[in-house]
């Protein structure tokens, strides 16, 4: 296809400027012009310009070298054939950019940042999240950087431009040798970010304005004027604490990013691959007890509460997936029981104690409920894990299409209310009734629905008993309920209430996809693609008074439907990485202290495990079954209540049991 070249001839035609006054263009526009190709020098003139707009053309490369565009804030570059971003080398001022519908892979918005520290927005969307995970890589690399120099490098000279090249290289050599951690970065930016970091520590240090931290081989200076040097540095951050206080009061810091508390390691321990015949798994001619099964999801993991002490949990972990219901025993990794049921996909699952009589005594026993895509929901006795009672026709609402049950939680006091969240925008309470007689004989019955306005899938659900709320995350924002009971109505139609209020919470996108509550006052969340996890008080947010925000630091993945496990101020979640962001609270709520209004880093990130097993038959096939693949989803995290177990449900039908380590 023909295309023009933009040059400078071509700015003076489509503007009407003379070729002496495009100096004096601040706007740019030359969308949808058919350019092809850019001449290197096509902007040299245009030194005031603030605005450019290229989009809707065929550009496959762009250059801005030796061209003053130190003004320029704002690019609009959609629409093309672009493939790289580093172009924006040259432009370290620039606000806004607008890039979408390239081919351009996800880490080049992280390219962008890098190069631009003033951007604000990246095809309309904040850069807050990706600023704050690229400033804590890029603090892991400069430190890896630091100490290989002076390890392997302090003694080297650099004389000429090929030195500096060659040292460059050898560096940059070095520290990928040394297989940096990092996670939640790709491949290829990891080594974009080597590069160019290794090639800034050569340049600043050939040029004598980089300063390394005090070492036996770093030149002395008088006390006098070191003192003088730490004055002025202390000037220039309480400067710099003055004007980010002045230029975004409202929003949170990222200059001053803490650190969760400190958690002990953890070491795997187990993988258990017992979920079988996912619909998607049977397209693909898996079988039951196919070892190779990678397919079959399996997507939620609840511990079991200790019956005699609702504070603790037992050591078994009920997991739900393809058409099983499993209980594991995470100190040996044996499935202990497991229920099937033909033809249907369990999505979810909870836990409720109640008092049943046994020969003439009364004794606390636990409870399992679960459902999923065939809309029906089951109790199961998790002694025999056989199913004694269920509720549904399969479709009840049969203007969904594809209705089903997406999450469950038991009412913490009235241990036979279950709250369902469905796919057709509701929520059922349900009263399941006490069991009785050999036969666990009960009635389930329905009390109330709750409907989300606008209407949208429900996704999570969790209870909060001080204020008697219903809290629900949608696929359009975060509903909450007043449950009481003088709505029940026990003859006629039942009750729809409408949701009492509306969370306004401070993001823009609306689809959260997890809620956890972290004690009787706080709640953690997340929304698709925001990169952190939400931390706030539950309590403020159903009052409608002033929401403060904490922030903790997570995987910049788009992927829904990830899960957060929380357990006696541990937070934990997976990613689409294979990895679990752990993030110890503990402290925030001692003594009723606040959380800080800030970002934190995770305490510790328990990444996936290589397999590195033996080489007979049995053992390799082990190996390849634990290979992990690309991309490994953690759908769902939980945790023992005394912390020493953490339990991972994935998307390659594998429950994975953490332990820590002593």
């Amino acid at each position: 296809m023909s295309g023009i070249t933009l040059n400078e001839e071509f700015i003076v035609s489509i503007t009407g400027n003379k070729s002496s006054k495009l100096c004096q263009l601040q706007d740019l526009d030359v969308s949808s012009s058919r350019i092809k190709r850019v001449e290197s020098d096509s902007f040299k003139k245009l030194i005031n310009l603030k605005i450019l707009k290229l989009s809707n053309n065929l550009i496959k490369t762009l250059s801005f070298d030796n061209q003053d565009l130190s003004k320029l804030q704002s690019l609009d570059i959609s629409e093309n054939s672009l493939a790289s971003l580093e172009f924006l080398e040259q432009l370290p001022n620039l606000k806004e950019l607008q890039c979408d519908c390239n081919g351009l892979e996800a880490w080049q918005n992280y390219v962008a940042v890098f190069f631009c520290p003033n951007l604000m927005k990246i095809n309309d969307k904040p850069t807050l999240k990706l600023a704050t995970t690229l400033k804590a890589w890029k603090e892991q690399c400069s430190n890896l950087i630091t100490s290989t120099w002076e390890k392997e490098f302090s003694n080297s000279e650099m004389k000429t431009e090929d030195d500096i090249k060659k040292i460059t290289v050898d560096l940059t050599s070095s520290v990928r040798a040394k297989k940096l951690a990092l996670p939640g970065i790709s491949a290829k930016f990891k080594e974009f970010l080597l590069k160019n970091l290794c090639k800034e520590w050569t340049q600043n240090l050939s040029s004598g304005d980089f300063r390394t931290k005090k070492t036996s081989q770093t030149t002395t200076q008088s006390r006098e004027d070191g003192d003088r040097e730490e004055k002025m540095e202390e000037e220039v951050e309480e400067e710099d604490e003055d004007s980010a206080k002045e230029d975004d009061s409202d929003n949170l810091s990222t200059n001053d990013d803490g650190v969760c508390e400190p958690l002990e390691d953890y070491a795997p321990v187990f993988f258990i691959r017992s979920h079988f015949c996912d619909k998607k798994a049977i397209k693909y001619k898996h079988v039951d007890n196919d070892p190779t099964d990678e397919i079959t999801n399996v997507w939620q993991c609840v511990v079991e509460p200790n019956p005699q002490n609702p504070a603790e949990t037992t050591g078994i972990v009920a997991t739900c997936g393809g058409d099983c219901v499993c209980l594991i025993d995470c100190s040996t990794g044996l499935v202990i029981k497991r229920f099937k049921q033909a033809k249907e996909q369990f999505y979810c699952l909870a836990w409720t104690t109640l008092m049943l009589e046994n020969e003439g005594t009364q004794r606390k026993t636990n409870i399992l409920a679960v459902s999923g895509f065939n809309g029906r929901l089951k109790l199961l006795h998790p002694a025999q894990l056989v199913c004694y009672a269920e509720h549904g026709n399969g479709r009840p609402n049969r203007a969904v299409e594809d209705f089903y049950y997406s999450c469950l939680v038991f009412h913490p006091d009235r241990k036979t209310w279950l709250f369902c969240g469905s796919s057709d925008s509701t929520i059922t309470l349900f009263d399941i009734g006490i069991p009785s007689g050999v036969l666990y004989a009960t009635e389930i019955r329905q009390l109330l629905v709750f409907v989300t306005k606008p209407s949208s899938p429900v996704i999570n659900l969790v209870y909060h008993e001080s204020s008697s709320h219903l809290v629900a995350g949608t696929k359009k924002g975060c509903f909450a309920w007043k449950v009481e009971e003088k709505l029940i109505k026990t003859k006629g139609s039942l009750k729809r209430c409408e949701p009492s209020l509306e969370l306004q919470l401070p993001w823009e996108q609306k689809f959260v996809d997890s809620l956890v509550l972290l004690n009787e006052n706080y709640v953690a969340c997340k929304c698709v693609g925001n990169g952190c996890i939400f931390v706030f008080n539950l309590t403020d947010a159903l009052q409608r008074m002033n929401i403060e925000m904490s922030l903790l630091l997570w995987s910049q993945t788009d992927t829904d439907f990830i899960n957060l496990g929380a357990s006696n101020g541990i937070v934990a979640c997976g990613d689409s990485n294979g990895d679990i962001w752990l993030y110890n609270l503990q402290s925030w709520f001692a003594a009723g202290c606040k959380p800080a209004r800030q970002m934190f880093h995770p305490s510790r990130i328990l990444a996936w495990p290589k397999c590195l097993l033996g080489s007979t038959k049995e053992e390799q096939r082990m190996t390849d079954v634990l290979d992990k693949p690309e991309p490994l989803v953690v759908n769902d995290v939980s945790i023992t209540w005394d912390g020493n177990y953490i339990i991972g449900a994935t998307d390659c039908n594998l429950v994975c049991v953490w332990k820590k380590l002593a």
